[in-house]
Parts: structure tokens; C-alpha cells; sequence
């Protein structure tokens, strides 16, 4: 649990690609349609608001902080309680990176786990995607080459 009481999902993964390229994977939007949505265009570029979507779901993403190579926090637009924030800290490991996943916000009431489960277990997808996408070019989801993010 976060230090609001509430619940917040925390994952880690190692990719073998430098900081820079995992960072573009996180805020460019066509980088971010090869490993995570299926769409992602600027909704105001210079409030750094972007909308994302999947079949049959699409929402608001604010860009709160942008440190390249080092960080990118997001707020993320569900609302309702169900995860407000997702941070993304990467760590430079010899060529690689390690990215710490930390997506917190999600209430504690009556239903409410099942929306962190599932967001626990979709982030872990995710990002496993992230790191086959970055090193190899290849999308889990389709098996297609994801675009310009590895190379």
C-alpha cells in the first residue's frame, strides 16, 4: 500500500537498452502504440496531454514530469479511485535499464481490488512487452515489428 492509504502496484523489469531509448518508448506517441495502446495522439501537446486508446476503451494521460533518460510520471485518466499516477523511474544497469513501475491511486473500497488486480497483472504484460518491443522490434500482442523503437 502507498503512504495515502491506498493500494498501488509496484513492478520492476531490466531491459537491455539504454536509458534513452526505454524514455522514448514512454513519451512518444507512436513509440507508445508499438508496445502498450493501439492508439495515442496529442490532445494537447503543449499541456503535454495525450489520448490513449484500446478496442473499446480511451482515455486522457497528463504528462506531470518528463526527466529524459531518468523518469516520466504520469496522470493517468480513469479516475473513480482506480489509479490516479503512474511513475516510471529507469536506472541505468551497465547497457541496459532497469525500469521501476509504480502505479498508485487505486481506493480500498468495495470492488476495488479487482481494478488493481487487473491492473497488476496488465502493467506485468506491459512491460514485458516494453522490454520485447525495445530489444528485438517485436509486439507481443501481434507479433508485428512495433515501429521505431528498437534499433
Amino acid at each position: 500500500m502507498s503512504g495515502t492509504g491506498k493500494r498501488a502496484v509496484r513492478q520492476s523489469i531490466r531491459i537491455a537498452a539504454p536509458p534513452e531509448r526505454v524514455y522514448a518508448a514512454l513519451t512518444d506517441p507512436a513509440a507508445l502504440r508499438g508496445w502498450l495502446c493501439r492508439t495515442a495522439e496529442w490532445a494537447d501537446e503543449g499541456r503535454g496531454v495525450l489520448r490513449v486508446g484500446w478496442p473499446g476503451t480511451a482515455f486522457e494521460i497528463s504528462f506531470l514530469e518528463r526527466v529524459p533518460g531518468k523518469r516520466v510520471l504520469l496522470g493517468w485518466g480513469h479516475g473513480k479511485g482506480v489509479g490516479d499516477r503512474v511513475a516510471f523511474d529507469l536506472e541505468r544497469d551497465g547497457a541496459g535499464t532497469i525500469v521501476r513501475l509504480v502505479h498508485d491511486g487505486f481506493d480500498q473500497g468495495d470492488g476495488m481490488a479487482g481494478e488493481w488486480a487487473g491492473a497488476h497483472e496488465g502493467w506485468a504484460v506491459y512491460l514485458c512487452n516494453l522490454l520485447l518491443v525495445t530489444e528485438t522490434g517485436r509486439d507481443l500482442r501481434d507479433g508485428q515489428p512495433a515501429g521505431s523503437i528498437a534499433s
